[in-house]
């Protein structure tokens, strides 16, 4: 009897799994209004959206106010399609969709007699009429374009207003439960919520944030600051929604090698040897592809460290800087004249 209760409840994790992962943390709302070339309300018009990558397509139905909503859709870029008897289809390619937005996309149809179809390419910015929280999200663009140190992305979040890398008296080193390194509005660096893939990714215990993916892995994540829902109630502070890259109907991967070495570099400042070890060597890749078109993909990733460096703690190593310069000593001579 308990082995048939337990076995009940690994298949019911496995059923739920999917609803736990679908909420604004890992996808994306588009809404609209679609009208004909008057202005007039188009109820019943078939709306659908297929992302251009995976295949993956979700369908509606505007009601009598002419109003269409799909929901939960994963982030990418998206072909809208809004087809009604008498009217043109129209087709709008391009629309790209992220992590956490409440998309507003109206529609227009042209009244025709025969079956056309009328193919649009955008890449314009899509109004969020419906938007409460304060947020803002980091792609593709700028995880692979901006400057970063040590390739730990998180710290692309320190381009937001109202974020920074504060340290309080209340934020406990401990190198076992490291903190996210992130304040919101002053708050201390444990008040920050992660998540990945819509999974929760701060311990229980400490608040502490665990370990996170390869930067090469990352297909963009969102920064709530403010406002943001009920769903994500462990957070004092901020939130970040972290989305996974997966693969599509096309293989495709990357690789990288970063070297910092000695001969390289100028020599540090604050060593007191004469010529101090220092290699750093960053390298890995991705690689992912469909194990069946439209339907089921696979992505791996890998990312490396490699270290030999020599630390430097020069705090009252030299009991010099105790005592006062000969320009100093100068001057107090003066002074007591």
């Amino acid at each position: 009897m308990r082995r048939s209760w337990g076995v009940f409840i690994i298949l019911l994790g496995f059923t739920m799994a999917p609803a736990l992962g679908q909420s604004q943390s890992t996808t994306a709302d588009l809404a609209g209004t679609i009208t004909d070339q008057t202005g007039a309300l188009l109820p019943g018009v078939d709306v659908s959206a297929r992302n251009q990558d995976t295949g993956f397509q979700r369908v509606a139905v505007s009601d009598d106010t002419g109003t269409y909503r799909l929901p939960l859709l994963p982030p990418g870029e998206y072909e809208l399609r809004a087809e009604l008897a008498g009217f043109t289809t129209t087709i709008l390619q391009g629309v790209r969709l992220s992590v956490g937005q409440y998309a507003n996309l109206d529609i227009q149809l042209q009244v025709s007699g025969e079956e056309t179809e009328i193919v649009v390419t955008t890449n314009a910015s899509i109004v969020e009429k419906e938007k409460t929280v304060q947020a803002s999200t980091v792609d593709q663009v700028e995880i692979q374009n901006l400057p970063i140190n040590g390739r730990n992305f998180l710290d692309f979040t320190l381009l937001t207003p109202g974020v920074s890398d504060r340290f309080t008296l209340t934020d406990f080193g401990v190198p076992q439960t490291p903190t996210s390194g992130l304040s919101f509005a002053g708050q201390d660096q444990r008040s920050t919520y992660v998540t990945i893939d819509g999974a929760d990714n701060v311990d229980v215990i400490s608040n502490s944030v665990r370990s996170t993916l390869s930067q090469e892995a990352i297909q963009e994540f969102q920064i709530s600051r403010n406002s943001f829902a009920a769903e994500f109630g462990r957070a004092r502070g901020g939130v970040i929604n972290i989305v996974s890259k997966s693969g599509t109907n096309d293989f495709h991967g990357s690789g990288f090698f970063f070297i910092r070495h000695d001969a390289l570099d100028a020599r540090n400042t604050f060593a007191r040897a004469e010529d101090p070890q220092f290699e750093r060597y960053q390298y890995g890749g991705t690689f992912g592809g469909p194990i069946r078109q439209d339907t089921t993909f696979f992505f791996a990733s890998y990312e490396g460290q490699d270290r030999d460096e020599s630390l430097f703690v020069t705090f009252l190593d030299d009991e010099a800087i105790f005592r006062p310069t000969p320009s100093q000593l100068d001057l107090f001579g003066f002074l007591g004249s």
